[in-house]
């Protein structure tokens, strides 16, 4: 709060003066009431983000003035900066207003590229709203992964408040492996040869490594004859470090030395491609 502060001065003459006489008042102080003000804060949980998975924000918007404030929003530009696509999509349903004990879901509206959250009542003096709700990060976003900031920005149809505030999210440091089998053929005959292969796709940020694979083949498979390896779907190699069980069945991959599947990149995910020739038996 401000303050301001004055006082008067008087000049007067009577009948026999020598000349203007003066008299100062005392000081008034009058204290300037800040009537609309609205302070707001922007958390993100957790602080990391993967590719196409949602982060939870929490938006807390305090009434600091003298008087209710009536349609109180604040616009959230879902990381976008100036004209770019929003890295961020608002998850329907997901916003909630909780206000003391009371939870009530709260629908956002299209505000440009960004979203505007509007609360329904006024908001009192020295109470606080809270906002909660998701937004799911782009499944391809430019490599190397940027970190992501994300601003909100107070709207307000009563006084001047105004205020913003932003939540960073950084790429979570990880490898994500999945693996896919199939195989040349449908149908096969003795003596035959069938090819498996074995497609490993890593969604993360880093390379996964010491990579192993096991694999109990068929009984039908009577000998491994040759293993190929494709990294990042380069020209295939050959490979012996790997080993095949008759009695288990169990195929092992790698035996002594070792594989890993690259990161992804603004192309896709890093791939790591095995295939195992093999020939049928009765």
């Amino acid at each position: 709060m401000d303050t301001f502060t004055n006082n008067a001065t008087l000049s007067y003459t009577f009948d026999g003066s020598a000349g203007p006489l003066t008299a100062q008042s005392n000081d008034v102080t009058t204290t300037l009431l800040n009537c609309y003000g609205c302070a707001i804060e922007k958390y993100a949980a957790p602080e990391t983000y993967r590719l196409g998975e949602p982060v939870t924000f929490l938006v807390l918007l305090t009434n600091t003035g003298s008087k209710p404030l009536c349609g109180l929003c604040f616009v959230d530009n879902l990381g976008a900066e100036e004209e770019c696509t929003p890295p961020l999509t608002y998850v329907p349903g997901s916003a909630r207003l909780i206000i003391g004990d009371v939870v009530t879901p709260l629908t956002p509206t299209h505000c440009g590229s960004g979203l505007r959250f509007t609360l329904p009542d006024p908001l009192v003096v020295d109470s606080t709203a809270v906002v909660v709700y998701a937004a799911r990060v782009a499944c391809q976003l430019p490599a190397p992964l940027p970190c992501i900031t994300n601003t909100v920005t107070i709207c307000c149809e009563t006084g001047s408040c105004s205020g913003s505030d932003c939540a960073t999210i950084c790429p979570e440091q990880y490898a994500d492996v999945c693996i896919t089998k199939q195989a040349d053929q449908e149908s096969v005959c003795v003596g035959d040869t069938l090819n498996y292969t074995l497609l490993l796709r890593n969604s993360g940020t880093l390379p996964a490594e010491d990579i192993r694979i096991e694999d109990v083949l068929p009984a039908n498979i009577a000998t491994v004859d040759a293993v190929y390896l494709s990294v990042g779907g380069d020209t295939e190699t050959p490979t012996t470090d790997y080993s095949f069980h008759t009695g288990t069945r169990l195929f092992t991959l790698p035996v002594s030395g070792a594989l890993s599947v690259p990161a992804a990149t603004d192309a896709g995910p890093g791939t790591l491609q095995v295939r195992i020739q093999a020939t049928i038996g009765a």
